[in-house]
């Protein structure tokens, strides 16, 4: 293994580039993790040079890097996100190159996540994340025209990857919480773009809000040592979305995706049992009777599961 970092210092990029097209010419995944880490201890504490950010622009952006085959440490993660906030901390980012980065997330939703390792995953989850964070107008623009484009079976597959419940854990019931699609709806106007779209096929695309919507309004609480919670109700925005396409039925599957953890701790009831009271709510005074009908039904199977499970039948 090559040792670099500090030993580089002495040289300027262009002569440490030789060793960086090399191993990029390699044309393997670990040959562009290994550069990646090299320019990131090369660059540790200082900006990049111009020459090295056109080298880190073209290799996260490379569809080599989805070489299943390489298992890959923390140092290279880190080194792969740290780079990419280096060239958005310098203002070097533009459109081209986060279009080129949505492309790679756009490709792992397109061919089953399944087709790709977790690592490759997280680290282009984290990349999505940062992208929506600083530049919400791109990376709409490019979901809602692959969500447009999208086959039957690809439908699902941005609904399992940027949902709340696929990457981060079962933790503080965040299978209820907003998913990271959410921020970009912080913008006005692609709020204003979103919920335009969505109308323009509300039977299929009011589901793909809902994945991504947050369910209830929970609140964090110290009692002693341990965290508790307590359900406010039903989130403001998601009644809106609910009053604007509760009444299909695409949106209520979707619906019962959202409230149905699939992995929990201990006990799946706790997970399950912050809905009975806004069930009940729903139940008797939904305005639109799909809901009403659909709200009544959840809740009687989720009151019979509570039972049965309290009976050991599970």
């Amino acid at each position: 293994h090559l040792s670099y970092g500090q030993r580089l210092n002495k040289f300027t990029p262009e002569q440490i580039e030789p060793l960086l097209d090399e191993l990029i010419q390699n044309q393997s995944a670990e040959g562009l993790f290994a550069c990646l880490e090299i320019i990131g201890m090369y660059s540790f504490k200082k900006n990049l040079d111009p020459l090295l950010i056109q080298k880190v622009k073209s290799i996260t952006s490379s569809s080599i890097i989805f070489n299943n085959d390489i298992e890959l440490g923390v140092s290279q993660d880190f080194h792969f996100i740290q780079l990419i906030e280096k060239i958005i901390s310098q203002n070097c980012m533009d459109d081209d190159y986060v279009t080129n980065l949505m492309s790679r997330v756009l490709q792992i939703i397109r061919e089953s996540c399944s087709t790709y390792s977790v690592n490759v995953r997280e680290i282009y989850f984290k990349v999505l994340c940062l992208l929506i964070k600083r530049f919400p107008h791109i990376v709409w623009e490019q979901l809602s025209s692959f969500y447009d484009s999208a086959t039957n079976i690809q439908l699902d597959r941005p609904l399992d990857f940027l949902a709340p419940n696929i990457i981060t854990a079962h933790t503080d019931f965040v299978h209820v919480k907003s998913g990271i699609l959410f921020q970009i709806m912080q913008d006005e106007v692609i709020k204003d773009e979103c919920l335009d779209w969505a109308k323009e096929n509300p039977e299929r695309n009011g589901a793909f809000l809902c994945s991504f919507y947050p369910v209830l309004e929970i609140e964090k609480f110290k009692e002693g040592d341990k965290d508790n919670y307590k359900v406010k109700g039903w989130h403001p925005k998601f009644i809106e979305l609910v009053e604007e396409f509760g009444q299909y039925d695409t949106f209520i599957t979707q619906l019962d995706q959202r409230i149905e953890p699939s992995s929990w701790m201990d006990s799946p009831i706790p997970y399950i049992d912050i809905f009975i009271e806004p069930l009940s709510e729903w139940s008797e005074e939904h305005p639109i009777p799909k809901i009403r009908n659909w709200s009544r039904e959840r809740l009687r199977e989720i009151q019979r599961y509570i039972q049965n499970w309290n009976n050991n039948s599970y």
